[in-house]
């Protein structure tokens, strides 16, 4: 295959000989591909052809990376119109009274060029952050409603905030984007006020994601809004997490550690299981994870809590051998 390229305000057109049809192209080493203007191509290769500098897409185009076209821009990602919403731009998400605890699931919609991972958060400062490999769509959820909140105020509304980068080809990253969605309790007969969570307090100077250790210098945990603390299992576990380093881990008195009540349930992103992990050996990185195979309904008559459920990122998720269920 030839270097394509032509001239700025002098594009050579690839086109197919049929309008619509796709033509194929499988480009078998790196080249100059510039000032093209392409449509209807089909590239059967592995990786993407980018065009670098002065591209149109006229669109059917497959595994093309059409960039900027800016010097000094052309290695960013594109953040296109609309580059990230939830549920498709709807403005809010209406929340039966009975599910006040539940997580919320929304559809986020991307569109955005020249990238190939996401970060996604629900905060600004990206703690507790995702990264996911870039789709045109992908399933996220959030906390219906705060800790606390009146569950009777039957015109409550709270806003949820989602957070987004985008990482380009040449591993260079975008400003972040946002979106925001109101979640709004329905007219439903509301539930019997001992469903609402009880606030906890923090501790000053902690909040939640902090990573805590106690005066044994040893076990660090990350604590959540609800009281609960969940044992970050060894070194290769904590080393899985971009956003974590070891110089802001906390350090706690045992009355601190105390009042948060350790959890070993959690769930996978993006996945429904919620599993128990069971400490075998930490040094030999030996642990087991254990299927809460049960309705919902069991979960909760069997005393256990959302709260208490902590969302881990894949890669945790596999490094744990499976073990029984549990019924």
């Amino acid at each position: 295959m030839k270097s394509f390229y032509h001239t700025i305000g002098n594009l050579l057109s690839l086109r197919s000989s049929s309008n619509g049809a796709q033509w194929s192209i499988d480009p078998k080493a790196a080249r100059t591909v510039e000032y093209l203007n392409v449509k209807d191509s089909n590239n059967t290769n592995l990786l993407n052809i980018q065009c670098v500098t002065g591209c149109v897409d006229s669109q059917n185009n497959t595994k093309w990376i059409f960039s900027l076209g800016v010097s000094g821009n052309r290695d960013l990602p594109i953040l296109n119109e609309n580059p990230l919403s939830i549920n498709n731009g709807a403005k809010e998400v209406i929340i039966s009274p009975s599910d006040l605890t539940l997580p919320v699931a929304v559809t986020l919609y991307f569109n955005v060029g020249n990238t190939y991972l996401i970060i996604l958060s629900n905060y600004p400062d990206f703690r507790q952050e995702t990264i996911i490999p870039y789709t045109s769509e992908t399933q996220w959820s959030f906390l219906a409603l705060d800790k606390g909140a009146q569950t009777d105020a039957v015109t409550q509304e709270q806003v949820r905030s989602v957070y987004a980068k985008f990482i380009s080809l040449q591993n260079r990253e975008s400003m972040i984007v946002k979106d925001d969605i109101i979640l709004k309790l329905s007219t439903e007969t509301p539930p019997n006020r001992g469903s609402v969570i009880t606030p906890f307090k923090h501790p000053e100077g902690l909040k939640e994601g902090d990573l805590i250790r106690g005066p044994d210098g040893i076990k660090v945990y990350i604590i959540n809004d609800y009281g609960y603390k969940r044992h970050i299992f060894n070194p290769a576990v904590f080393n899985m997490y971009r956003h974590f380093s070891w110089n802001d881990i906390k350090e706690a008195t045992q009355q601190i550690l105390d009042l948060y009540t350790t959890s070993d349930l959690y769930r996978a992103f993006l996945r429904p299981e919620i599993y128990q992990v069971n400490e075998i050996n930490e040094a030999k990185g030996l642990a087991a994870k254990h299927h809460l195979n049960m309705t919902a309904q069991q979960f909760l008559s069997r005393g256990y809590k959302p709260e208490q459920v902590f969302t881990i990122n894949e890669e945790e998720n596999t490094y744990y051998q499976q073990g029984e269920d549990i019924l």
